[in-house]
């Protein structure tokens, strides 16, 4: 059995930031509740790319993995039964990559995140009740709502632009900044928080929804405009080559009734169940994490690692 636990990252509060592990070289306290699962005498191991600690350039573990594009020649098992994995062959190795995540200030009023306060001029099937923009069965491209920004956007910044879809039922809308030109961005078409970072090319002096489909029918609200002022963090992932690149544990015996746990960059936590693994144990999969463990997980073990997972994987 394989589930794909993805998560929308919150990017509309004050707690814009994924936690301390995806930053460069931190090891996350809330990696806790992973070496906690093999607390029991479980066997199996866990790799963490989001400790640099943990992984070295050569088999004896004396130079360190410190930087993007560097190799993997050996990655320590935190689960505390020295199950490590290596790799002796120089040209199958992987590498360490990391992917940054993009800082933003907010530089917009709280107008645009109260739509009561949004102007009054929307096409037909639009309106505004309480803290949401309604969007009731509308045409496409015939319903929009507009509200005007309380300092114009610069030409050539990038801005993070991120709101809540709910309420869902069909249809699709998009985001627009206007301002003697318009920019369109990518419609949208399911519940959630939306998160999109946009290139400024005029002064825009107004932030607009429109419906891009017939029927269109789901509500908007929270909606944040952020200017990105930077990379703060970063996702660290291991990187394979798809041909021959692996990592291989020696285990003291064939594993079954597994758990396989990854951390996908940019989709979220993978798992499989009752699964078979052997000795040697040959990893070539890119992942954020990596867990093995002999046994099923509880309901409580697998959200609490879903979580930490997802974050690691950037969603």
């Amino acid at each position: 059995m394989i589930l794909i636990t993805p998560k929308i990252t919150n990017l509309g509060y004050s707690n814009l930031w994924t936690d301390m592990s995806t930053i460069l070289g931190y090891a996350s306290n809330s990696q806790k509740p992973i070496t906690e699962i093999f607390a029991n005498g479980e066997q199996g191991f866990f790799y963490d790319p989001s400790d640099l600690s943990t992984m070295f350039q050569n088999t004896s573990g004396t130079i360190p993995v410190t930087a993007a594009g560097q190799p993997i020649r050996l990655i320590r098992d935190k689960s505390g039964l020295n199950n490590h994995a290596s790799q002796t062959t120089s040209s199958r190795r992987p590498i360490f990559e990391q992917k940054p995540i993009l800082g933003a200030n907010f530089v917009t009023d709280s107008t645009l995140a109260e739509p009561s306060k949004w102007g009054t001029g929307a096409a037909s099937g639009v309106s505004v009740s309480g803290n949401k923009l309604i969007f009731n069965n509308v045409q496409a491209y015939h319903a929009s709502v507009t509200s005007a920004l309380s300092t114009k956007l610069t030409a050539g910044k990038r801005y993070l632009l991120s709101y809540i879809i709910s309420g869902y039922v069909s249809g699709t809308v998009r985001a627009q900044l206007i301002g003697g030109a318009t920019i369109n961005t990518v419609g949208f078409n399911k519940n959630g928080r939306v998160s999109l970072a946009i290139t400024a090319t005029t002064s825009h002096s107004f932030i607009g929804f429109q419906s891009m489909a017939t029927g269109t029918t789901l509500n908007i609200s929270e909606v944040y405009l952020q200017e990105i002022t930077g990379y703060l963090a970063a996702q660290n992932h291991i990187k394979y080559d798809g041909v021959d690149d692996r990592l291989t544990t020696n285990l003291p015996a064939q594993l079954t009734g597994c758990t396989v746990i990854r951390s996908v960059l940019n989709v979220g936590t993978q798992i499989l169940t009752n699964q078979t693994v052997p000795t040697p144990y040959n990893d070539n999969i890119d992942n954020c994490g990596l867990i093995v463990i002999n046994r099923a997980l509880t309901s409580s073990e697998t959200s609490a690692i879903t979580d930490e997972f997802n974050k690691r994987a950037g969603v």
